[in-house]
């Protein structure tokens, strides 16, 4: 790994506008890349390098994808009004620099972690997420002609975890390539974008104090993303935090509210929500109840999001001057830390957001159309697996390379004994079939290719013959990167890319 290397000051341009930005702001000056970049170095790069983060998410390929990803409702033709993951990351975008700008924030570093922070997310949105970690924990049933090979042995080799904050990181730090000179570092983003973005969601397991089991965790990225805190070391993660909830809560109701499920009457029976309408005479005017149903749809959703944007906003004022007072944060080796949570236990402690949220849960989440795309999503995710399972040469060839990849960075780390090493290791603990001298230096000698200008020289497993990948295949099942690899795949696609993939694998 690159040596940490601290960012130039940039051009006037960036210290002046740090010079306008509050005491606990994540300020330019603190930004800290993996690897430098010429030009931050010199001084005469023209965006900050927090803006510089923001756009290379933007027009990377996954953030793209993010357009035809379910958020809540199924994504598909005929149904473009409902939102999307990309639409309720724009809209977290909004939200966080609206507050972020009251605040004295760093907008730009707020919008790089907004965009970039559900850019790892599977399609089917939470439910394929779920559904890739059981796979990863080994909790799905091993296909029964892989058991036929197998035998009736345990797991995964290394069970894992799959969560799509870790996945961002691992998306925008590894398996985007942005610039020849720094493949390994993926788009070489500053640490306190991908801390943000890590922290935007929880890093414990549940009801544990384990982190969850992620490539890279012990020594990689991951290290250096303050894992011993959970809670986001700057204040614009902790605003991108509360910005996805606020973001989630009232666009699903508006979602609710446009399908049906969720009628205006359930919201107005509610005194403190009704409360927030009829005080907001700009959004909601007397007049609401005889408008147009959309407009009142909109007009309901759009009053709720400006309450909650206030409140909050009001409730991290307090709590910034409580941090200024009792001095709860760190400035060591020229960074900021905060020590913890600006608001109570990271809550929007609101009697009228509970509310707001029971009603989704109860109305909107309830729904069958919900319910159905979670199993729909559960459904394809896991048989795609399968499928690719059964018969690894139905995997594309960029399965195959992303996995070349991560095993050549292992035979540079371990060099080619402690590599051979490795490939005993698994064939002894797992009792499989040892491999032949002659196989395991062919899989070095492709190994050493990989990573070649030359397109020709790229790894290309699936030319192997078919007796040889016969005896490989067991060592590929017990790779935890091998079965990554896969998970890697599936979770880029979109929800009609998945569908498609299903259709061709079982249809046809």
């Amino acid at each position: 790994m690159e040596e940490d290397v601290p960012a130039g000051e940039g051009t006037n341009f960036a210290r002046e506008y740090d010079n306008t930005l509050h005491e606990l702001a994540q300020k330019n000056a603190y930004a800290k890349r993996q690897r430098s970049i010429i030009d931050e170095e010199e001084g005469t790069n023209y965006r900050s390098l927090y803006a510089r983060d923001r756009d290379r998410i933007i027009y990377s390929n996954s953030f793209r994808r993010l357009m035809h990803k379910t958020q809540l409702y199924l994504s598909y033709k005929g149904n473009e009004q409902q939102r999307t993951r990309l639409t309720h990351t724009i809209e977290v975008v909004t939200i966080a620099r609206a507050i972020a700008k009251q605040l004295g924030m760093n907008e730009e570093l707020v919008e790089a972690i907004a965009y970039g922070h559900d850019i790892g997310h599977s399609p089917f949105g939470h439910a394929g997420e779920t559904q890739l970690n059981m796979i990863m924990q080994g909790k799905e049933p091993i296909p029964k002609r892989i058991r036929n090979v197998l035998g009736e042995r345990r797991g995964i080799l290394e069970k894992a975890n799959f969560k799509h904050n870790y996945q961002s990181v691992r998306v925008l730090s590894f398996l985007e390539c942005y610039h020849p000179d720094y493949c390994q570092h993926g788009f070489n983003l500053t640490y306190q974008t991908l801390e943000g973005i890590l922290k935007h969601t929880k890093i414990y397991q549940e009801d544990t104090n384990e982190k969850y089991k992620y490539p890279g965790v012990k020594d990689g990225i991951f290290n250096l993303l303050s894992l011993d805190k959970p809670h986001s070391v700057s204040v614009e993660g902790q605003i991108v935090n509360i910005s996805d909830e606020i973001a989630q809560v009232t666009h699903d109701i508006h979602d609710g509210l446009e399908v049906g499920v969720l009628k205006y009457k359930d919201i107005i029976a509610i005194p403190e929500l009704e409360n927030i309408l009829k005080n907001d005479k700009v959004r909601h005017p007397y007049n609401i109840k005889s408008a147009h149903k959309r407009t009142r749809n909109f007009q309901t959703f759009s009053s709720l999001l400006n309450y909650f944007i206030s409140f909050i906003t009001d409730e991290f004022r307090i709590g910034l001057r409580a941090i200024l007072k009792n001095v709860d944060y760190l400035k060591k080796d020229n960074q900021l830390v905060l020590k913890g949570y600006i608001l109570p236990d990271n809550k929007i402690n609101s009697d009228a957001f509970h509310k707001l949220k029971k009603l989704k849960d109860d109305y909107v989440m309830n729904n069958y159309a919900v319910n159905r795309m979670d199993k729909k999503g559960e459904y394809i995710i896991r048989n795609l697996f399968n499928a690719y399972l059964n018969s690894i040469r139905q995997l594309p060839d960029s399965v195959f390379e992303s996995y070349a990849h991560i095993k050549k960075l292992e035979l540079d780390r371990l060099h080619e004994e402690g590599f051979i090493e490795w490939i005993r290791y698994i064939s002894n603990n797992q009792d499989i079939h040892p491999m032949s001298n002659e196989l395991i230096a062919k899989v070095v000698d492709l190994l050493k290719k990989d990573g070649s200008s030359n397109d020709n020289d790229k790894i290309k497993f699936r030319l192997l013959p078919k007796k040889d990948m016969d005896i490989l295949f067991p060592y590929l099942f017990y790779d935890g990167d091998f079965i990554r690899s896969i998970i890697d795949h599936i979770a880029s696609m979109t929800d009609s890319s998945a569908e498609e993939e299903f259709r061709n694998l079982y249809i046809g």
